[in-house]
């Protein structure tokens, strides 16, 4: 979606994918579910954000989408860092749509909390959705280069450049790293050495 929008606001686009097509790691590999917010209760923000992007996502990509299937939150009696009472305060805040339920009858059996939720949570269907943002990045102006990986970033005074295969390409005016199971190492050449917070 970035790229696209770069691309619509006039911008020369390349997106370099490692695998051999678009999609292919952590989007197709986790949970694929759209977060509503249910999963932030500490934080306000990153859960209206949830929420937006959730719209948004629904707007242009609702072919991708999986639903009518039961979805269910919990509060653990010990170690949550979140009251039962806070969650559904929280909730309540986001007007997030919920139906609280007896935990002891739900299957699969689930010990060890004190509060569960019935919501109304969806999954996208990974290769459906591929198949759109495939079409979307052919019909505009954003190059894809698949099954390239970049080892390295190095700024210079013309801009960034890109040390791909052994070749060095560029120079970018800016980078966009999209990446998720290797996103330390490219960040740190842009930006310094990074660190999980303590």
């Amino acid at each position: 979606m970035t790229a696209l929008r770069l691309a619509r606001a006039g911008c020369d686009v390349t997106v370099y994918e490692r695998l051999p097509e678009i999609l292919s790691g952590a989007s197709f590999n986790n949970q694929n579910r759209l977060h509503l917010g249910f999963h932030y209760p500490r934080d306000f923000e990153t859960a209206e954000q949830c929420v937006r992007g959730f719209e948004r996502f629904k707007e242009v990509f609702h072919e991708a989408i999986l639903g009518d299937f039961p979805n269910a939150y919990f509060i653990a009696s010990e170690g949550s860092r979140t009251s039962p009472n806070d969650y559904l305060a929280f909730c309540e805040k986001l007007q997030l749509p919920y139906e609280v339920f007896d935990v002891g009858g739900f299957e699969p059996k689930v010990l060890g909390v004190d509060l569960g939720l019935l919501i109304n949570e969806v999954v996208y269907d990974c290769q459906t959705l591929r198949i759109l943002l495939s079409q979307r990045l052919a019909e505009s102006s954003v190059e894809v280069q698949a099954s390239v990986e970049v080892e390295s970033i190095r700024r210079t005074s013309s801009g960034f450049m890109l040390d791909i295969d052994g070749l060095s390409v560029g120079p970018y005016d800016a980078i966009v790293n999209c990446t998720y199971s290797d996103i330390n190492r490219l960040t740190s050449q842009l930006c310094g050495p990074t660190s999980l917070p303590s």
